[in-house]
């Protein structure tokens, strides 16, 4: 990955939580807890979401950065959702959480140099693909930085998506 697309992914992750405190800062509980998309996550759900799954992927990068071709363990997205702690407590939570994450991420991804992007990390499969016979996956932390600033764009749009089918909803 060239310098400028680093850049751009790490400007990605340095404003996601404050795009996302804006576009849930005038929702109502209902609204953040409501199911306005069968099979989707509520907007609280993708919320609490992203906390976990971008804590997770910082400590893959500071993995990939201590220890050579280091072994992650999966991230079982689904049970980590079942949990108390992304059931209950406010977004608030969550999302200064995710400002104290990222300011810390960016920090980190700023001071990295070429040899250090491509570190690489294996990950071990999921519960589905392992089923399936996969096998640990590679990824050098290039890869990682543009997972990660996909991932928080992805559930942006997410996000706006089921704000749109519960105004749709109430106007119907």
């Amino acid at each position: 990955m060239q310098q400028r697309e680093r850049d751009a992914c790490i400007e990605r992750i340095r404003i996601l939580p404050s795009l996302l405190r804006a576009l849930v800062a005038d929702l109502d509980e209902e609204q953040l807890t409501v199911h306005s998309i069968p099979g989707e996550w509520n907007i609280a759900r993708i919320v609490h979401h992203l906390a976990d799954s971008h804590m997770y992927a910082f400590l893959q990068v500071r993995s990939g950065l201590t220890a050579n071709n280091p072994l992650i363990g999966n991230y079982e997205q689904d049970r980590f959702a079942a949990l108390a702690d992304s059931k209950g407590p406010p977004v608030t939570d969550s999302l200064d959480l995710l400002e104290a994450l990222h300011a810390r991420r960016v920090v980190l991804w700023r001071s990295l140099d070429d040899s250090q992007f491509a570190r690489r990390t294996r990950l071990m499969p999921d519960a589905r693909s392992a089923a399936a016979g996969g096998q640990a996956r590679t990824r050098t932390l290039d890869g990682n930085l543009a997972s990660c600033a996909q991932h928080g764009d992805d559930h942006l749009d997410q996000i706006r998506r089921t704000i749109q089918a519960g105004q749709a909803a109430t106007e119907a």
